[in-house]
């Protein structure tokens, strides 16, 4: 081998060595980001379900108020009608005279 025909051998020898060190050395590091990418990634899951869970308690909380609601407003309809009932015996007429009491059971 003449001289100039061994540079050329070791300089492409060193240029392969550069490029597959190169590579090397981006796979290395697409390994670190990617790992911080799935750890980002699992901490972002973990809020997503913590914050599901939050809105699956707040669903919970909305239903038994809306539940108590609609108790509240049957009760508030059926005290209302018997006030409206009450009102209306109070408005009729005294009845004349004394009012005979049935007998008391023995």
């Amino acid at each position: 081998m003449t001289p100039r025909l061994s540079h050329i051998v070791a300089g492409a020898i060193l240029a392969i060595g550069v490029v597959i060190g190169a590579l090397i050395g981006i796979a290395h590091v697409a390994q670190k980001i990617s790992g911080k990418a799935e750890a980002s990634a699992k901490i972002e899951e973990k809020k997503a379900d913590a914050h599901a869970d939050a809105a699956k308690v707040s669903d919970k909380q909305v239903e038994d108020i809306k539940t108590k609601l609609d108790i509240a407003k049957a009760n508030l309809d059926r005290l209302t009608s018997e006030r409206d009932a009450l009102l209306r015996k109070l408005k009729q007429p005294p009845s004349p005279g004394p009012v005979a009491l049935p007998p008391l059971p023995a």
